[in-house]
């Protein structure tokens, strides 16, 4: 009887140790991570990551894009210098100066930095030339210009025409002049005068024209608007480098020049071609 009491203990004691071991077990189970949720929070780890690369990227995109747009914009609005070409068209219209100034001299009042008047070896020849007829030589010079689409300014004594570094004609009359002039290879003396009148053999300069303010290199010209013992005559010059120190001056071809001019200091007068 003992004994069969004693075997019953046993086998109560294995069984209530075994349920525990199996409910232990089945804790345990319980306790571990589900597969599903984990591959739930790594694909929502992804997402996460994947859509701040994204965000980054579309930012950086977009800072990229608006500095090419800035910078285009720059490029399109910087101001960039134009050329003068020959192919401009002409105007009737002189360019404006400021100095000298387009109003002329008065016959009360002479600019200030012409030189006085050459004294005449016949004071009963001449006078040649007055403010009046300056006036027209003025008028015809500009037609001229607007006619050959060019601009011709006038110039003296004291306010000179830079023609490839020469100052005319400051470089090349009075005493501290640089070089001498040459008409048609002979060396000349020529001074200015206010009524075209000179020593006899000498010439008297009355006016200075040139457009080598607004044409291009090697198509630039210089007249000399002389008279020589009561005789008219037209000097140009192109020269644009050293010869013999001599600037050099050849009576020009141009008829409607030479016959204008004519025609002012012989009291003809002149009138303008554009109405």
């Amino acid at each position: 009887m003992k004994k069969t009491i004693l075997t019953i203990l046993i086998l109560l004691t294995f069984f209530l140790t075994s349920c525990q071991e199996i409910g232990d077990f089945i804790n345990f189970v319980k306790e571990q991570p589900d597969p599903s949720d984990k591959q739930v929070v790594n694909t929502e780890t992804d997402q996460v990551i994947q859509s701040d690369e994204s965000t980054i990227t579309t930012e950086t995109t977009k800072k990229i894009t608006e500095n090419r747009t800035r910078t285009s914009q720059i490029i399109s609005t910087t101001s960039r210098p134009q050329r003068l070409t020959q192919e401009t068209s002409a105007s009737n219209t002189q360019p404006q100066r400021t100095n000298p100034p387009q109003t002329r001299a008065t016959t009360t009042q002479a600019p200030t930095t012409t030189p006085t008047t050459t004294e005449s070896s016949d004071p009963g020849v001449g006078p040649y030339w007055d403010y009046e007829k300056s006036d027209q030589l003025y008028s015809m010079m500009w037609d001229f210009g607007n006619e050959m689409n060019q601009a011709y300014f006038e110039y003296w004594q004291g306010y000179s025409v830079d023609l490839y570094g020469l100052l005319i004609p400051d470089d090349v009359m009075g005493s501290h002049r640089m070089w001498d002039i040459a008409f048609d290879g002979q060396t000349v003396d020529i001074e200015w005068s206010l009524d075209g009148v000179s020593y006899y053999g000498e010439y008297a300069l009355v006016a200075i024209y040139s457009d080598a303010e607004t044409q291009p290199y090697l198509e630039q010209h210089v007249y000399f608007f002389t008279i020589k013992d009561g005789v008219p005559k037209v000097m140009i010059t192109m020269q644009n480098e050293y010869i013999d120190g001599r600037l050099h001056f050849y009576e020009t071809e141009n008829h409607f020049l030479r016959e204008k001019f004519n025609d002012i200091v012989y009291g003809r007068g002149y009138t303008s071609i554009y109405p």
